[in-house]
């Protein structure tokens, strides 16, 4: 957009990149917190919290059969974005 990362907020914000937003439009499933300062500041933090999470969610999919999993993948991508049809 801009030749410049001066900017990469407000494209972030334009192209919907933000984790809120993200959320919000049902792209990602969650958001995992960094500790305060970010988790380059702390890496063993975030490790932890990155441990548990990836556990958490690997025993939650490992609970569903591949059809399901395959079936739930396909309604999310399908549910993506939207279709606008152009006046005629």
């Amino acid at each position: 957009l801009w030749r410049s990362w001066d900017y990469k907020e407000k494209a972030a914000d334009l192209l919907s990149l933000t984790s809120d937003k993200m959320l919000a439009n049902k792209l990602i499933d969650g958001v995992i917190p960094e500790p305060l300062g970010g988790a380059h500041n702390d890496p063993e933090t975030m490790f932890k919290t990155l441990k548990t999470e990836l556990k958490k969610n690997i025993k939650e999919l490992s609970e569903l059969s591949t059809k399901k999993l395959v079936n739930a993948r396909i309604r999310k991508f399908s549910n993506m974005g939207s279709i606008v049809e152009a006046a005629e």
